[in-house]
């Protein structure tokens, strides 16, 4: 049987390592986004809907309506 080197066990494991925490990494910062965009769903910044509104406003008196 192939013997290896302690070096080389521990090597790998902190590489294996490392790659299973950038895994949960992705996993959880996209978890975290959907989550975001899923409890910002309808609410909008004052600043936003007041700029919104101002538009509608303004399209609407163009047109004449």
């Amino acid at each position: 049987m192939f013997k290896l080197p302690i070096l080389d066990i521990l090597h790998r494991g902190v590489v294996l390592s490392l790659v299973g925490l950038s895994a949960y990494g992705i996993v959880a910062s996209f978890a975290v986004h959907k989550d975001t965009l899923q409890r910002g769903r309808g609410t909008m910044c004052p600043i936003v809907i007041a700029f919104q509104s101002l538009m509608l406003t303004t399209f609407l008196r163009a047109d004449g309506t």
